[in-house]
């Protein structure tokens, strides 16, 4: 029997445990800028109101609480990829998976069994990206995506990168609202992207976790839609937590296009399910199949996603009005758009906003637009302008 007595510590993950540390923070002029995720004025994850009708659907239809097949459920499968790619493509394999992390997971353990080793990740991206593939057992290298001198996009860097990488390499692409810098590629930059992961023979997988949060909810599709258009082989993780609320139901969707062999592929993904969390859960997904098949409910879903949107906008908006003489900070601001904002604040400046303004910000320096309400936004700019 194993003591365990030669076990380590590893270290909290470092964005759950600072909001735990927020929580246990008794000044009651705190911020939580931090965590990443959408809340309202009040601080408040929103039940948005065709999720609570949709809610109020299936409990009156009294459906019973049996198992979902192991790829999920049919109604949301297609439904969402109506949503991620316009159509229901052909030559797709699509598994209903655990929110977006799920997705990546699942995805990377597949490819790993295929043969494909390396992963290029951007330089910087979600913190969790890193031990998600290192744990699948992929090997993990970068590519320049944000010159935080100038706080600005590297394309030529991104670029230039994308000619070195070998053949079968997997490149993880954020669709839109990039974490943490906020920062998107235009749709001319995807289109040049596009053929030079088709000219190096690079199997592009795409982390879409913010669908509508950046300039619509078809607009944000355009970059999947163009590779799929173009017959790569390719690899979507989608997810419902931002643009549904729906956190802690953990909905998301893995998909595979322009694949061939799907069912051999299929046979493949579902093993993997099986033997991780054997089927998905029902209750999340009821919900998005609910919204998006129904067309008062979709249409009202895309108003309210458009209100998180605007309500991202008057935020990102009114903080640039209150800080003043910092160009390029209000010029990285102005450009980034979605949940984030990377400051390009080093760790001692995000410490100092902690401990004498109980503004809690990511060490490096990421800001959650989506914590701020208006009657935060002259005490954050002060902060901010006083640490700067």
């Amino acid at each position: 029997m194993p003591s365990f007595d030669k076990i380590t510590l590893l270290p909290e993950d470092p964005i759950f445990s600072l909001y735990s540390t927020f929580q246990n923070d008794p000044r009651p002029h705190k911020v939580n800028l931090a965590i990443g995720i959408y809340q309202d004025e009040s601080g408040r994850v929103p039940l948005l109101e065709c999720v609570r009708q949709a809610e109020e659907a299936i409990v009156k239809s009294a459906q019973p609480k049996s198992y979902l097949p192991i790829d999920g459920h049919p109604e949301m499968i297609r439904e969402t990829l109506e949503l991620v790619y316009g159509s229901i493509p052909d030559n797709t394999v699509s598994m209903q998976v655990l929110g977006g992390t799920s997705g990546l997971r699942v995805g990377a353990e597949f490819l790993k069994s295929q043969g494909l080793t390396t992963i290029f990740l951007p330089e910087p991206s979600w913190p969790n990206h890193i031990q998600i593939f290192e744990h699948a057992g992929l090997s993990i290298a970068f590519y320049p995506y944000y010159d935080a001198v100038s706080q600005s996009l590297d394309f030529s860097g991104l670029r230039a990168s994308v000619l070195t990488m070998p053949p079968d390499s997997i490149l993880l692409l954020q669709v839109c609202c990039h974490n943490p810098t906020g920062m998107d590629l235009t749709l001319s930059q995807w289109q040049e992207l596009e053929g030079l992961i088709k000219q190096k023979r690079l199997f592009p997988f795409f982390d879409f976790a913010y669908q509508g949060f950046g300039k619509g909810i078809e607009e944000d599709a355009e970059p999947v839609r163009l590779f799929a258009r173009q017959g790569h082989p390719m690899m979507v993780s989608s997810s419902f937590s931002k643009n549904f609320g729906l956190y802690g139901e953990r909905v998301g969707l893995l998909s595979i296009v322009n694949a061939g062999n799907i069912h051999k592929i299929a046979s493949h993904m579902k093993v993997l399910i099986r033997s991780s969390y054997s089927n998905p859960p029902r209750h999340g997904a009821s919900l998005v199949a609910e919204v998006l098949k129904t067309p008062e409910l979709k249409k009202m879903w895309a108003r309210e996603v458009l209100g998180m949107r605007q309500r991202l906008s008057d935020m990102r908006q009114g903080l640039l009005t209150r800080l003043k003489g910092k160009d390029r900070l209000l010029n990285a601001l102005s450009q980034q758009q979605g949940l984030f904002f990377l400051s390009g604040l080093d760790s001692g400046k995000v410490r100092r906003l902690r401990d004498d303004f109980a503004l809690y910000l990511l060490e490096n320096g990421r800001l959650n637009i989506a914590g701020l309400n208006p009657g935060d936004l002259d005490r954050v700019a002060k902060a901010l302008d006083s640490v700067l």
